[in-house]
């Protein structure tokens, strides 16, 4: 069986969604890289390879690449830094990021650099609770791959973890009382439009719905009504449950648990108050 290589999976996707080199390859590289990428004249590394997929729309979860001995090294380490912020191991978190820090890693430069910038920001917040600092970091890691998040439209081509770097932003901003509840809510309008016309591949959507409907909810439950909440909480659910993804679940069951029993005190106040009439 011929093996198709990444820059030819980079090209047959782009193409068969009509996307320009130009919009895909924004804040990551030139548009002549990206050429020989797909021509097959150079090889590109599995981290830009996998967050050019997510940009289209797709998950690199089911597509295999050959990886160098340090990629692997690499995303083996990544995976420890998951596992720990997972349990909640900030000293570990910290140590892993201070072993990242003192190895010479030959990977995607900008892509490990926005890595370590959004390390930076989750032991600011977890580690420190310096929700200052957090912003300050969270802000840098997105502008390595989106100079002007200010600007961003809902329209030019963002990847999984993009996404879920905006969200981290708006947890931020909102935190530190730098913008007002209408912006935000312009925001996540944008990224719910993008979530429905972009990505296309269940398996990349999961990776940030579930995570979009509990962000807005946590900054903006007092703007929702809870028909709202319960019926973004159902979809995310449901997103979950038919693709077997599990992180986010807890986290979408108790927002939706929490909504369920306020709707229910809500039937029987309006019930109580028809019995008066």
């Amino acid at each position: 069986m011929k093996r198709i290589k990444s820059g030819q999976i980079i090209y047959n996707v782009r193409t068969t969604l009509g996307v320009t080199q130009e919009e895909l390859c924004y804040g990551l590289c030139s548009v002549s890289a990206l050429s020989k990428y797909e021509s097959g004249k150079n090889v590109v590394d599995s981290l830009l390879f996998y967050t050019l997929l997510q940009r289209l729309g797709k998950s690199a979860d089911r597509v295999n690449i050959m990886l160098s001995n340090q990629d692997a090294e690499y995303y083996e380490w990544k995976k420890k830094v998951s596992d720990a912020i997972g349990e909640q191991k900030w000293e570990e978190v910290k140590r892993l990021h201070k072993e990242s820090e003192e190895r010479n890693v030959i990977i995607n430069e900008i892509l490990q650099e926005q890595y370590n910038a959004y390390l930076d920001a989750v032991i600011a917040l977890k580690g420190n609770n310096n929700v200052s600092k957090f912003y300050e970091c969270i802000t840098k890691a997105i502008t390595y791959t989106i100079p002007s998040i200010e600007e961003w439209d809902g329209e030019s081509l963002i990847s999984t973890d993009e996404f879920n770097l905006i969200l981290l932003y708006l947890y931020g901003k909102k935190k530190t009382q730098l913008v007002r509840n209408k912006e935000i809510k312009g925001v996540f309008e944008k990224l719910e439009r993008y979530v429905e016309k972009k990505i296309d591949d269940i398996f990349e959507k999961v990776k940030v719905y579930p995570r979009l409907v509990c962000t807005e909810i946590l900054l903006l439950n007092e703007e929702m009504s809870v028909e709202e909440r319960i019926w973004k909480e159902k979809q995310a659910l449901k997103l979950l449950k038919s693709t077997r993804e599990i992180y986010d679940m807890p986290e979408v069951l108790r927002h939706l648990i929490c909504d369920l029993k306020k709707e229910g005190m809500k039937q029987q106040e309006f019930t109580k108050n028809k019995g008066k009439h």
